[in-house]
């Protein structure tokens, strides 16, 4: 069996000239080189710009500048100013306000009545009575006025008007006999609507 050499056979040459090593160093190439690149365009070079013109260079106006010339409207085609509108607002109104007018309760109506001086003291000597021999001390006048006129709505259909004469006029003697002619009809008329009432109970 042949004997196997290690390392470079005797007859190897690097075969690279002597003035070459001795000048600089040796390139080698490289893989690379054996493909060929596609040329790249050459990138623009930026323009020469013309410098800027001095300020003694520039013309100079020695006149005054022209205007533009003003074109004058035909009389009535010009539009007046209109006056800024202004929007109306509606005032907010406060819910507070509007849950208390709905929770207000409704006063009754109310009647006045004009009342003579001698009217006035029979009322008043009246309401003394009741407050004094009845049960209720403070009996109001409204309360006495309820029972007056519940007790002629009670005797109505016994109430015979034919006769109670005219008023006539103001200060007549008629116009002062008509009270007393009125209440003669509601006493004969309650005092009716009593009987019937008693006869019923009987």
């Amino acid at each position: 069996m042949a004997k196997r050499i290690v390392g470079l056979p005797e007859d190897f040459d690097l075969n690279i000239a002597e003035e070459s090593v001795r000048d600089e160093p040796v390139r080698i190439g490289d893989f690379l080189d054996d493909f060929p690149v596609a040329a790249r365009p050459a990138a623009p070079r930026p323009g020469r710009r013309d410098p800027p013109p001095r300020g003694g260079d520039e013309p100079r106006s020695t006149g005054p500048a022209a205007l533009p010339a003003r074109v004058d409207e035909p009389p009535g085609e010009k539009e007046p100013p209109r006056a800024p509108q202004q929007r109306k607002v509606k005032p907010r109104r406060d819910p507070t306000q509007k849950a208390k007018e709905v929770a207000a309760p409704k006063k009754p109506p109310r009647k006045q009545i004009n009342m003579t001086p001698e009217t006035l003291d029979m009322v008043d000597d009246l309401l003394r009575y009741i407050q004094m021999y009845s049960r209720q001390s403070d009996t109001k006048a409204s309360e006495m006025f309820h029972a007056i006129v519940l007790a002629a709505f009670q005797a109505k259909k016994h109430l015979d008007l034919s006769d109670v004469p005219r008023r006539g006029q103001w200060g007549s003697t008629t116009a002062k006999n008509f009270p007393v002619a009125l209440s003669q009809a509601f006493t004969r008329a309650i005092a009716h609507a009593f009987r019937e009432k008693r006869e019923l109970d009987q």
